[in-house]
């Protein structure tokens, strides 16, 4: 949850809504959180601290063609995020730099180098989507 709310795009988010946005992914386990050590200001305390976080769905054929001519951000009901074997990165708040770096870990290790989709929001504010990994 800190990882969204040091994110400028949540930080107004009430936290009930904060929270209907995460937890299907942490109930079904398709969450990953890239922490970086911090030492706490003015002591020898050294600890994790959250700066990435990448959601993710594993979708439907349907939703998955559905998904690929979007013109808004889909809204999943919680049996829709483990329906299928199409992963589609739902969001990924954060550190970007960080996330980047999440996301080709996730590729090699928990999505055995499947391809995957995100829906990327443009300059102007429309939505599309893009492919990463092999083909």
């Amino acid at each position: 949850m800190a990882v969204f709310c040091n994110d400028p795009r949540y930080q107004d988010l009430p936290g009930y809504a904060l929270y209907l946005k995460t937890m299907p992914a942490i109930g079904f386990g398709q969450y990953a959180i890239a922490r970086k050590t911090m030492q706490l200001a003015d002591t020898k305390t050294v600890m994790p601290a959250p700066f990435g976080a990448v959601l993710w769905a594993k979708v439907s054929d349907a939703l998955h063609q559905k998904f690929l001519t979007a013109t808004q951000m889909p809204v999943l009901a919680m049996p829709d995020w483990d329906s299928g074997d199409h992963f589609w990165i739902i969001d990924s708040p954060g550190d970007q730099r960080v996330v980047g770096g999440l996301l080709d870990a996730l590729y090699r290790q928990q999505f055995g180098e499947q391809p995957f989709h995100a829906f990327m929001i443009k300059k102007d504010g429309s939505l599309s989507t893009r492919q990463f990994g092999a083909n």
